[in-house]
């Protein structure tokens, strides 16, 4: 699950990048969900909430549509629906 939240991550900066609008992974983080150091802690095996890489995957496709990239989605794995504990919240962590 983790892996394929870093997979979409570096396939948008490499699309970013090829189009002549590259961006750095820190910068991602930050503008997706307020956190600069996201990438890198993923990419050395952190956690992540499914509520943020939810998140993190909307605010690449309204980047991808801001820039007119496209994504081949058939690349793209689908992350579960966060389970619901008992009282309507959500939470979940994907790892």
């Amino acid at each position: 699950m983790l892996d394929a939240l870093i997979t979409e991550i570096e396939q948008h900066l490499l699309a970013r990048a090829t189009a002549g609008v590259p961006l750095a992974s820190s910068t991602l983080g930050r503008m997706a969900v307020n956190d600069g150091k996201l990438v890198e802690r993923l990419k050395a095996g952190g956690q992540i909430t499914v509520g943020k890489a939810m998140r993190v995957r909307e605010w690449i496709a309204a980047d991808r549509a801001a820039h007119g990239l496209s994504v081949d989605e058939r690349h793209i794995p689908t992350l579960p629906e966060p389970a619901d504990d008992g009282a309507g919240a959500k939470a979940g962590a994907v790892q």
